[in-house]
């Protein structure tokens, strides 16, 4: 699913519990791949979690 979020520009990825099941190693890897790719195609990041976040700086978390 990270893959179909990247294959389109849009001006926001949108990302549902993308790392809630992948180790630490793996979760930084698909960030870093993330903030590539936003950055390329100018775009924000809008991701949800309960549980594992996404290891980045957020410029705003909203909780419910």
């Amino acid at each position: 699913l990270i893959a179909k979020a990247l294959a389109q520009q849009t001006p926001f990825i949108l990302l549902d519990e993308p790392i809630s099941h992948l180790d630490p190693t793996n979760a930084a890897t698909i960030t870093r791949i993330l903030l590539e790719e936003a950055q390329a195609q100018g775009a924000g990041i809008i991701t949800t979690s309960i549980g594992n976040h996404l290891p980045m700086e957020y410029d705003r978390v909203l909780t419910l």
